[in-house]
């Protein structure tokens, strides 16, 4: 499959998608580690930053690893301030090359958003047009290497999201790179990688 290939998910299978910063601090014997998710785009709002739609939680290791988030934030669907908690997991880095890196795209006005993210063998977008959200993620499959060096399964694809072939390259993109895709510019603003 081609980055391009599209099985379809109804948009109404997504509950809420985001992009953004974070910070966190570390945990203490007296307090347990704490994140920030400021949100630049989001699908549940249009002005994001301006409104500065954010979510906050402590952070607790549980016995099987997972990590629990335990906080309040804006509900939503109710437009209240709530308790929620919610799981992360740790997923392999999939085979790939060892880079990452973040790109945005801003249309003039702001009527265009979105952001793509690249960690090894995962690339993930979330692009927001007006009112309408779209989002994808993909996968490296390293065993079509030989054949085709860069073959990516498409795992999800909600709403119409065309991304270039460019953003599927191997090797990182350089802070400053600039891409032209569907949508508009998107430009790296992050770029790493390790051994």
């Amino acid at each position: 499959m081609s980055p391009t290939s599209r099985p379809a998910t109804s948009l109404s299978n997504l509950e809420w998608a985001f992009g953004g910063t974070s910070s966190s601090t570390t945990t203490t014997n007296a307090k347990p580690a704490h994140t920030v998710w400021k949100h630049w785009v989001d699908s549940q709002c249009s002005n994001a930053d301006v409104d500065g739609v954010r979510d906050e939680g402590d952070m607790f290791v549980q016995d099987n690893g997972e990590i629990l988030e335990a906080g309040r934030m804006v509900n939503p669907a109710t437009g209240r301030e709530e308790v929620y908690e919610e799981c992360w997991v740790d997923v392999e880095i999939l085979e790939g090359d060892n880079t990452g890196w973040v790109a945005r795209l801003q249309s003039e006005g702001n009527r265009v958003r979105g952001v793509v993210v690249r960690l090894g063998g995962w690339l993930q977008g979330f692009l927001r047009r007006d009112e309408e959200c779209v989002v994808g993620r993909w996968s490296y499959d390293a065993s079509n290497e030989e054949h085709k060096p860069q073959h990516w399964d498409v795992l999800v694809i909600i709403g119409d999201l065309e991304l270039s072939e460019s953003l599927f390259k191997q090797g990182r993109l350089e802070i400053g790179e600039k891409i032209a895709g569907k949508d508009g510019v998107w430009e790296c603003i992050e770029s790493w990688d390790w051994r």
